[in-house]
């Protein structure tokens, strides 16, 4: 912060300490606001966490643990989405923290999107925008600035861009009819900030990722859609960008493109070494990033709340129970699911056991009877990241539970119940 001058910080999983992390992430982020103090600034440090819920959970209990987005969609309750997303915020806002990056705006494809998958709300686009406008006004409620992901939408692309170029080749009624609906919602609803994809979008710019074009960020989101607010790129050190140039003259194309915050490079030194070289050559200009820096100051400033008491970490396990009973999905045989014993199956032994305990203490017995098979979650497959497969579902189940994305339950007999729960939470 201090050798760097930096806007702030982000906390990323490995970041997050073992045993209970809210006492060293309160005292990192206080210690990074003490050093923006020290410089001079009368403003909060732009202190930012991925915590979307489900997969993207950063930081685990104490905190209630919330699904991903998907969860929602299919509750299809915007006020239960506001009050989840202040609750999930506001604890995250009691340990220092002034931005959240969500929520995810991002309309999924299905089985072909490997990066969003149940990280969106789903593949109606206005239900989307609907879910990510519940979860911003909570947010924001609790106190964070949230940061809308990820422009112009990742969820329908078949490729990663933690991996290298990913190209979005639809053309471009099919995006305004799709990707583009919920950010345009949420700029038409006063969005503060955005965050921006490293996709290469072929009926736009197909010479560069969207994070490096100015026909993306500055003729599409600002001109055409009218967003004022701070945009943020994608992560710096993601090999869609890092496989074409390095940290310097990536992070100066970006500024150039129209960013305003420089999220993760390469290489900080680098990186700020390149924009003063940038600026003494004339490729940037000094008003513009004056303007960024003026934008991200006003931003920081306007959800300037008091910070919660510690009090509320893990308060809301009642309402975390509401939001997974909500989400639960019945897909196949319609009818009710009643039965004095069963048999579970599938999943691993950690997974079996949550359900079993449940089981037993509402009076069923183990061991026999109706068959439950389990088809554990498919993991967040960013990055690299080992998806743990798909289960395929045996033909004498009687009940399939989908613990994750509900894909596997295409393929239900025909005298199957399907449940699809959108995440992995603690028995009802």
């Amino acid at each position: 912060m201090t050798e760097h001058h930096l806007a702030g910080v982000i906390t990323l999983g490995a970041n997050v300490p073992e045993g209970d992390p809210v006492e060293p992430l309160t005292q990192m982020s206080a210690a990074v606001n003490q050093s923006v103090a020290d410089a001079g600034r009368d403003w909060p440090a732009f202190v930012g966490i991925d915590q979307e819920g489900g997969p993207i959970t950063r930081v685990g209990e104490p905190l209630n643990q919330w699904p991903a987005a998907m969860a929602y969609g299919a509750a299809g309750d915007d006020d239960l989405t506001q009050r989840a997303a202040f609750a999930s915020g506001e604890q995250v806002r009691a340990m220092g923290y002034t931005a959240v990056f969500a929520p995810i705006a991002d309309v999924t494809t299905g089985p072909n999107d490997p990066t969003i998958g149940v990280r969106s709300p789903g593949s109606d686009p206005e239900l989307v925008a609907a879910t990510a406008a519940a979860q911003s006004r909570g947010y924001a409620e609790a106190g964070l600035i949230p940061v809308a992901k990820h422009f112009p939408g990742h969820g329908s692309v078949s490729s990663d861009s933690h991996l290298g170029q990913v190209t979005q080749s639809a053309d471009l009624d099919t995006l305004q009819e799709r990707d583009f609906v919920p950010f345009k919602s949420l700029i038409e609803q006063g969005a503060p900030a955005i965050m921006t994809a490293h996709i290469v979008v072929e009926a736009i710019d197909d010479s560069q990722p969207a994070t490096l074009s100015s026909a993306v960020t500055t003729d599409l989101l600002r001109d055409d859609l009218g967003f004022d607010g701070l945009v943020i790129t994608d992560a710096l050190n993601m090999q869609a960008i890092t496989d074409e140039a390095q940290s310097g003259p990536a992070s100066v194309q970006a500024l150039a493109a129209g960013s305003d915050v420089l999220l993760m490079p390469a290489d900080p030194g680098a990186t700020v070494a390149a924009i003063e070289e940038a600026l003494a050559d004339g490729t940037l200009e000094r008003e513009d990033l004056e303007r960024s820096a003026a934008l991200i100051v006003a931003t920081l400033r306007s959800n300037d709340q008091p910070i919660p008491s510690s009090d509320v970490i893990g308060s809301n396990d009642d309402l975390s129970l509401e939001v997974a009973a909500a989400a639960i999905t019945q897909v196949g045989v319609c009818g009710p699911l009643a039965a004095d014993s069963i048999q579970i199956s599938g999943g691993s032994e950690a997974e079996q056991a949550a359900p079993a305990r449940a089981a037993e203490e509402a009076g069923l017995s183990i061991g026999e009877g109706l068959r439950v098979q389990l088809v554990s979650a498919q993991g967040y497959q960013a990055a690299g990241e080992d998806s743990g497969g798909i289960t395929g579902i045996v033909a004498s189940s009687d009940v399939v539970v989908a613990l994750g994305a509900p894909y596997p339950l295409a393929d239900l007999g025909d005298e199957q119940v399907g449940l699809a729960t959108l995440g992995l939470t603690r028995p009802l």
